[in-house]
């Protein structure tokens, strides 16, 4: 049975159906309802007969089906028309009036502007905005010696500093922006988190360089919230300067580790500071320094190590053999690996057993632990 239909409307002032073709062949629908408001296309098809298109002239059919058609694409073509015009419209929005996003932060979805990067302020939630903005450049080169070892140039370790309190030299630390520095908690706290009681010298390699005339007063400490005395388990903590240090040969950053970043056991590291160079002796008048290697941290919790005392925010660096090493007056200062030309903050002097003595490595706060928590700080 052929069934080739042509739809016409629906006939509103009467309810009749239409009538039958005179050879009784053919089919059809019941009539529709109104259409509801809104109007839709589903209501329109409900208002619509289907008579045999059979039944109508060659003429009036073709005509039927080619006014249907074009009705029908002519509605496709202008919804098509106005949405090129539409997105044309938005490209030359965002040609007129470009956006001041220009960097996605590398671990969450935040967007920030170009003035935001290297500003000093770590805008993404993990800082990586002000990672590799001029931190972590030495201009001298460096030898390989410490405890009965090297003094340090100018030049050489520019990110690290003297930390008095009071009347006399106590700990080093680290730079990590104009106004930051890192250094251990054990040397700031209990009766030494008087902020107002520290001076913070840059730039100095000697000693007699130390004078409250070229300090920077300290406006803030804070220890992080999990270190333990008694163990010195997170031992880190920041400096928020009064007023910016201004950066030059001897005056630099260091880099902070990127959220994720480790380095592997035997990695090539240096430490520094003004520590004894033997135990016993004084500090040391010119700031010294030497290359250690890092030590797995399974190997310093054996028993004839440190028998378990490493935590996850500890990290081991030589000492296995004795010889090189940190020791009294290093605590708080630089543990730095040098990546692809840039340094990096591996970890701050802790803590260790003797000076350079075999099987007592020394042991040095996992900076890569601490990085959310240090830009957090940061940004208050």
């Amino acid at each position: 049975m052929e069934s080739d239909l042509y739809l016409t409307q629906l006939n509103k002032n009467t309810n009749r159906q239409p009538a039958v073709p005179a050879n009784g062949s053919g089919r059809y629908t019941i009539k529709g309802r109104l259409p509801p408001k809104p109007y839709t296309i589903r209501e329109y098809i409900d208002q619509l007969d289907l008579v045999p298109l059979r039944s109508l002239p060659p003429e009036i059919r073709r005509q039927k089906i080619g006014f249907m058609l074009i009705k029908y694409f002519s509605r496709m073509l202008l919804v098509l028309t106005a949405l090129v015009f539409f997105y044309a419209a938005v490209m030359l929005l965002a040609i007129l009036h470009p956006p001041t996003c220009r960097m996605s932060c590398n671990y969450s979805k935040v967007c920030i502007c170009t003035n935001q990067i290297c500003n000093g302020v770590p805008d993404c939630p993990y800082g990586d905005d002000e990672q590799n903005c001029g931190c972590g450049v030495s201009y001298n080169s460096v030898a390989n010696y410490k405890v009965g070892g090297a003094n340090a140039a100018y030049g050489n370790w520019p990110w690290q500093v003297g930390l008095r309190y009071k009347t006399g030299l106590l700990c080093g630390g680290s730079i990590i922006s104009p106004k930051w520095i890192v250094t251990a908690a054990h040397c700031v706290y209990g009766s030494r988190s008087n902020a107002s009681g520290w001076k913070v010298f840059a730039g100095a390699l000697t000693l007699p360089s130390y004078s409250d005339a070229n300090g920077y007063s300290v406006e803030r400490i804070i220890v992080f919230p999990g270190y333990n005395s008694s163990d010195n388990d997170n031992d880190i903590a920041l400096m928020k300067l009064t007023d910016k240090i201004t950066f030059n040969y001897n005056t630099q950053p260091v880099c902070l580790p990127n959220a994720g970043m480790f380095w592997e056991a035997g990695t090539q590291c240096w430490i520094s500071g003004w520590g004894t160079t033997a135990q016993g002796d004084n500090i040391a008048r010119t700031l010294q320094y030497a290359e250690v290697q890092l030590v797995p941290s399974h190997v310093c919790n054996q028993s004839h190590v440190y028998n378990g005392s490493i935590t996850p925010s500890m990290l081991c660096a030589d000492g296995l053999y004795g010889w090189i090493g940190s020791c009294q007056g290093d605590a708080g200062g630089p543990l730095v690996t040098k990546t692809n030309g840039t340094w990096w903050l591996v970890g701050d002097t802790s803590w260790g057993v003797g000076c350079a003595q075999p099987n007592t490595p020394g042991v040095y706060g996992n900076m890569a632990m601490f990085v959310e928590w240090i830009y957090l700080q940061m940004k208050t």
